[in-house]
């Protein structure tokens, strides 16, 4: 099947790009540019400083095929606190695409990096989001943002989140982990691991960045969903920093 094939050569990059990220480059910050899914990362844009980013996702749900185009901005307003927004339209194959969810988050940071045994940060987000009965639903987030660094390559990063929903009013415990390894200037890998207690679905994310010069990265990864997520996915991701 296509999902398949797509699924097996996205893992085939992962396994390629980790050979051959033991070739010796120049040292980069271990966690510059966030993960591919969910999971927010402690460090913010410099004043001013504008990213644009593009995802294209393809996968399946409950056995039918989808595209999603993803659509994202971010924005430095002083040194340590950003703005960022993203659309996601999505299509069921090739049918057209209709939206299917938005988001506007703040992000503030304590501190410099490393000035603490754990860098923190705090996030809030406002979102709105089709459900699987295509009803939208819109709620707020509020984030906290736990990141540690070890010798400058590896860094962990935990997210503890919790939605409230409009409409409903319910809560939902959202946690997220995130691992990343420097391996050189120009290969970064790792994972993320993430859970809705509300919903009840989690989700597994292996993914590498690849970094072509300074102000671009493309991020590539796979979303396997377990427990109540019936969402399987390949996302390619580009990023540039003007």
């Amino acid at each position: 099947m296509l999902l398949d094939f797509v699924t097996a050569g996205f893992m085939r990059i992962l396994i390629i790009i980790i050979v051959f990220a033991g070739v010796p480059f120049t040292e980069i910050s271990a966690h510059r540019d966030d993960f591919i899914d969910e999971t927010i990362v402690y460090l913010t844009l410099e004043q001013e400083e504008l990213e644009l980013e593009y995802w294209f996702d393809y996968g399946s749900e409950s056995a039918a095929y989808f595209i999603n185009n993803n659509f994202a901005s971010e924005f430095g307003i002083t040194n340590h606190w950003m703005i960022d927004g993203r659309i996601t339209y999505h299509s069921p194959r090739v049918s057209g695409f209709n939206f299917q969810s938005g988001r506007f988050e703040t992000r503030y940071r304590f501190y410099d990096e490393g000035e603490e045994p754990v860098d923190i940060a705090l996030s809030a987000e406002v979102n709105s989001e089709k459900s699987l009965t295509g009803e939208s639903e819109s709620g707020v987030e509020g984030r906290l943002i736990l990141s540690k660094d070890f010798e400058e390559k590896l860094n962990l990063t935990l997210n503890l989140a919790e939605e409230t929903l409009f409409k409903s009013g319910n809560t939902s415990f959202n946690p997220s982990f995130g691992l990343r390894y420097d391996a050189n200037s120009l290969f970064r890998f790792g994972s993320e691991f993430k859970y809705k207690t509300g919903d009840k679905w989690g989700a597994v994310i292996p993914q590498v960045w690849i970094t072509i010069e300074k102000a671009i990265t493309i991020k590539l990864g796979y979303s396997e969903g377990f427990d109540r997520n019936p969402v399987n996915f390949g996302r390619l991701a580009f990023e540039a920093e003007l």
